[in-house]
């Protein structure tokens, strides 16, 4: 990886490159800006200068094989045999919107599942597909729909070591007010979304955990705590520690950057050293005695 001088005279930029692990779906070619990828292997250094190996994130290369190039070929059976031949997981990421399109393979047979606006239609916003609808997962219609979109004779391609992140528990409408759904829209029995907007989550997961067990009994994981909104107690720091070893500051692509190098003072020290506590503390927290 060749970096750009960004020191001494007639230099570009005022900052260094900077490898570090940041989550950017999107970045500038010829900018200093972070990048998102994986932590630099060390392949060499000296007292001055290192070399280290960048392994660019495969998102930044994502390809949506749902579109219309119907030719594209993954072949995944291949991929996920290998993975399984080697002890890997295939992870792959769910949410809880459908592009609204003809021909698509997952269909919202039954307009009932879908959420509403206040004036009872089909409510369409605009997220990661493009024009996508919504389930309703306090219908108990939905549920029983979402469950077998999971099972293996409907899920093809799939196999036991398929691993599935549930994602945006929260409707992420990006042309809606608050980059959310309205808070008038209708849920099922005539409830506006304002008043069950921090069930929807936990309906959503309730509604996967019945799906999953379809695929496979224990192949299920339904997360009961939030962490963050602990108490003071032995209990939820039990619970709360294995939930902690993986954690980012969040960001919409309209805030500003939130790189800890980028923060004043006091808080660029305060996150250092709690980044830094963080790594101290990981060989205890995965130590298995």
């Amino acid at each position: 990886l060749a970096l750009k001088e960004t020191r001494g005279i007639n230099t570009q930029y005022s900052e260094p490159y900077r490898l570090y692990n940041t989550h950017i779906s999107e970045y500038e070619l010829g900018s200093p800006m972070t990048l998102y990828g994986d932590v630099p292997f060390m392949q060499a250094n000296r007292k001055d200068s290192y070399v280290g190996l960048f392994w660019l994130n495969a998102a930044e290369t994502l390809i949506d094989i749902t579109k219309a190039k119907t030719k594209t070929d993954t072949n995944t059976n291949t991929m996920r045999k290998l993975l399984d031949a080697f002890g890997r997981k295939l992870i792959i990421i769910i949410d809880p919107h459908f592009k609204n399109t003809n021909g698509y393979n997952i269909v919202l047979k039954s307009n009932d599942i879908r959420s509403r606006t206040k004036e009872d239609d089909i409510f369409e916003g605009h997220c990661w597909p493009g024009a996508s609808h919504w389930i309703d997962c306090f219908n108990p219609a939905c549920i029983d729909w979402w469950n077998g979109l999971f099972d293996y004779t409907f899920f093809k391609g799939t196999m036991e070591n398929t691993v599935v992140w549930k994602d945006m528990n929260e409707p992420s409408v990006f042309n809606g007010p608050e980059i959310i759904m309205p808070k008038d829209n209708l849920r099922f029995g005539g409830w506006e979304h304002r008043d069950l907007l921090n069930l929807n989550g936990m309906m959503f997961h309730n509604a996967t955990y019945h799906a999953m067990m379809t695929r496979k009994e224990g192949s299920q994981r339904y997360g009961a705590t939030l962490p963050g909104g602990n108490h003071a107690s032995w209990g939820h720091l039990t619970v709360s520690l294995p939930m902690i070893l993986f954690f980012r500051g969040h960001a919409h692509i309209n805030t500003c950057r939130r790189e800890p190098h980028l923060m004043h003072e006091p808080y660029c020290s305060t996150i250092t050293a709690a980044l830094c506590l963080c790594y101290v503390l990981l060989p205890a927290c995965y130590d298995p005695r």
